[in-house]
């Protein structure tokens, strides 16, 4: 089920500091270098692209060896990294997951074990800058990563690596608005993230986007 649950819509994950409330357990996050809060949309978090962040503490809740799925709402300004977990494929720590928008527009997903790459990138166009944007990402054992943008799973222009069973979780703290490691971060708008220990289907991926599109104009 729901494993981790932000979202800044009327302030519910914001506590007017700099800390972020998970909406359904206890990863406290931390707003970190000039991430600001904004109340359209119903509530927002707004990133400069240079070194905003929130980093999401390290717990064995945001663990998922049976499956994940990450549901973000976002509303990119540029392309770059905007959410992830651990370091690069050639570390003892590799990133499961990490998710960019590239300059053409292509959503890339990747959960790596150390010293293998498993990723999708879809083909251009799929992520619209200066929209909104609901974007999900999920992982199955056994089986290639997919994404969704708006509900509908763009083509693929690469496809590399199945997953393993189960799947790999880093030690590492979950990081909504770019990548600390290289360093590479988003400017836009991020208004909420969910993440699931399981698969989501068809049928509920669409439920919690018809849950949220009102508020987003779509």
């Amino acid at each position: 089920g729901l494993v981790y649950a932000m979202d800044a819509g009327s302030g519910r994950s914001y506590d007017g500091t700099t800390t972020l409330n998970d909406l359904v357990g206890s990863n406290t996050g931390t707003l970190t270098n000039g991430v600001t809060y904004q109340s359209i949309n119903g509530g927002v978090f707004d990133f400069d692209g240079t070194d905003d962040y929130i980093s999401v503490a390290y717990s064995t809740e945001l663990n998922t060896p049976l499956g994940a799925t990450y549901d973000i709402w976002i509303y990119p300004t540029s392309s770059g990294e905007f959410l992830s977990r651990g370091q690069s494929d050639s570390s003892t720590n590799p990133d499961n997951p990490r998710f960019y928008i590239g300059s053409s527009g292509n959503l890339y997903f990747d959960w790596s074990v150390p010293g293998t790459d498993t990723y999708v990138d879809s083909s251009s166009g799929a992520v619209t800058l200066n929209a909104w944007n609901n974007i999900i990402g999920v992982a199955t054992p056994g089986q290639q990563l997919r994404v969704y943008v708006n509900t509908i799973e763009p083509s693929y222009g690469t496809v590399q690596n199945t997953l393993p069973t189960p799947l790999a979780n880093t030690p590492n703290p979950l990081i909504i608005g770019g990548v600390t490691w290289i360093p590479r971060y988003i400017a836009g708008k991020i208004a909420a993230v969910k993440l699931y220990n399981k698969s989501l289907s068809a049928t509920e991926r669409l439920q919690n986007f018809n849950a949220q599109k009102s508020r987003f104009g779509l």
